[in-house]
């Protein structure tokens, strides 16, 4: 009697696991709560700031670049491009003629859209940066 008991209700346990298994298979969307948002126009909010992407001059030597003035990069900014110092034969650095050609180029596009004489006028703003934050006497 006893092993006939163990084997029912071995047999009762067995069908409800089977039965368990064998429920109707869902969509494995229905599982999931964000299954109708779109990402795609919500990835960048409203209110995000623009991002704007400045051309790069390479320098061999962080002479005159001025790097801990925040006045004299804001205004290197505000002329849409960059200083990056770039040595020569450390790995990862540019090699001269892509640097020249980028040089060249970036000095094309700030005649054509700032002026011919950007250069000077980056100097002015630049001594007088130094002049505010005391870097450059006379």
């Amino acid at each position: 009697m006893p092993k006939l008991l163990i084997v029912a209700f071995f047999l009762f346990f067995t069908c409800l696991a089977v039965s368990a298994q064998k429920k109707k298979e869902d969509d494995l969307t229905s599982y999931f709560p964000t299954r109708g948002i779109s990402f795609q126009n919500s990835a960048m909010p409203a209110n995000a700031p623009v991002r704007k992407d400045y051309s790069v001059i390479y320098k061999p030597d962080a002479f005159g670049i001025l790097y801990g003035n925040p006045c004299a990069v804001e205004a290197t900014m505000k002329m849409g491009f960059i200083y990056t110092v770039n040595v020569d034969g450390i790995p990862g650095s540019v090699t001269g003629f892509k640097k020249f050609l980028n040089n060249a180029g970036v000095n094309l596009k700030l005649i054509f859209t700032r002026s011919p004489f950007w250069k000077l006028i980056l100097n002015q703003k630049i001594k007088k940066c130094r002049q505010l934050s005391g870097d450059f006497v006379g």
